[in-house]
């Protein structure tokens, strides 16, 4: 069993803008500014850059990997015409 002071954990919702991921990241993490924050990015690819931004804005996160236990490959993703395109020196700018 789990002790309560190391149980936190955040489920953010799925963000298609590294920076309102980021920005949610941090909000989420100053409310439990008494505890060590480990995050880990099991979302997008989007919402995995904005947890980057949030842990180069705050040197003391700290990120980890979770390799899935299971892929589903033959549904992973649907090809589409669409692609994000994201303005770098606005995602680095915090």
């Amino acid at each position: 069993m789990v002790s309560p002071e190391f149980s936190r954990i955040l489920v953010s919702p799925e963000f298609r803008n590294p920076i309102e991921a980021r920005d949610c990241i941090i909000a989420q993490a100053e409310k439990h500014a008494e505890h060590n924050i480990v995050i880990a990015p099991m979302s997008t690819k989007l919402s995995t850059i904005g947890v980057g931004l949030a842990a180069f804005t705050r040197v003391e996160y700290q990120i980890c990997y979770a390799e899935a236990a299971q892929y589903n490959y033959l549904h992973y993703s649907v090809p589409s015409d669409r692609c994000y395109l994201l303005d770098l020196p606005e995602l680095f700018s915090a």
